[in-house]
């Protein structure tokens, strides 16, 4: 075959109308046929799934949202608060539960994450006039919360007890008045040992376990030693009977007891405190009465009601007062 055979053979093969070119038309033209099928087929398959995932995210958050509108009505407000703040991650942007997450936000006395939700939503005159009253109960009820907690700080039960009271009566689902009121029954009882700030101690816990199941976990542990006060109290009297007989060493045994079973109590600091400072009175030691006035000022940390027995600290009396 000469040079203008070949180049007519490569010719004839692109000439359209030629019969291996239409074949080649026709396998292009089937393939994009099919392209464009499975291309319409996967966006109608895509879009289907999109709106099933849609009408899931939809049907799951008025779902949470009646559960969390039961909740609120029961009293748990708290976990509905958590539940709507799932939902509202899930599927962002639906007002109703934005809504009833503010509400659940008041409820559960936590003002701040309310105010920074509130803030992005107008609310209608209806969902005004629901929430604006648990608006004002809040914002009554701060002040008297934070007096009652800064009482209990500084060991002040019976003067913290009411401010903590009227808190727990106005905001039932917030978890922090059940808590520092669990702990104002717990130091009256340790301050009184009578029998009825236990029991409105053991309530308090349980309401904000039903409330809060993980804060009331944290404050279980120091509370849980409670129920062997009457059993130190038994060892302490003993040891303070033995110091006020000028028995010393006598009170040591008593107060190693106290300790194994209520570590770091302040009146086992107190009273160890006397033992060194009996001692000092003896001896002259440095030590003793290094150790004696170090006893004396963890006490009163612990307990500031302990100065009461600083008189008894004898010679040492003044230099614990400075």
């Amino acid at each position: 075959m000469d040079e203008e055979q070949i180049e007519g053979s490569h010719f004839a093969e692109e000439t359209p109308g030629s019969p291996d070119t239409d074949r080649t038309h026709r396998r292009d033209r089937a393939g994009s046929s099919r392209w464009m099928r499975q291309f319409v087929i996967g966006v109608v398959v895509a879009g289907t799934l999109v709106m099933a995932l849609e009408k899931r995210a939809a049907l799951s958050s008025a779902v949470t949202l009646a559960q969390a509108q039961r909740q609120m009505q029961s009293g748990r407000s708290f976990q509905a608060a958590r539940a709507l703040e799932q939902a509202d991650r899930q599927n962002p942007g639906d007002r109703a539960v934005r809504v009833a997450l503010i509400e659940a936000y008041y409820r559960a006395g936590e003002p701040e994450q309310a105010r920074k939700l509130q803030n992005q939503i107008v609310l209608t005159p209806g969902e005004e006039k629901r929430i604006q009253p648990l608006v004002e109960k809040v914002e009554s009820t701060a002040e008297a919360l934070q007096t009652g907690a800064d009482l209990l700080r500084e060991s002040q039960y019976v003067q913290a007890l009411p401010l903590l009271q009227q808190a727990a009566k106005e905001l039932p689902d917030s978890p922090l008045p059940h808590a520092f009121l669990a702990k104002a029954y717990g130091g009256l009882y340790v301050t009184r040992m009578k029998a009825e700030d236990l029991q409105a101690c053991r309530a308090a816990q349980r309401r904000l376990a039903e409330i809060d199941p993980g804060l009331a976990a944290q404050i279980q542990k120091p509370l849980s030693r409670l129920e062997i006060l009457p059993e130190v109290v038994k060892h302490t009297n003993a040891a303070d009977e033995a110091l006020k007989a000028g028995k010393t060493e006598a009170a040591i045994p008593e107060l190693d007891a106290a300790d194994r079973l209520y570590p770091n109590s302040a009146m086992v600091h107190a009273l160890r405190a006397i033992v060194h400072a009996q001692r000092f009175e003896k001896s002259g030691s440095a030590g003793e009465k290094r150790q004696a006035l170090e006893e004396y000022q963890t006490a009163i940390q612990l307990n500031p009601t302990r100065a009461s027995l600083r008189p008894r600290l004898g010679k040492l009396a003044k230099d614990a007062g400075d």
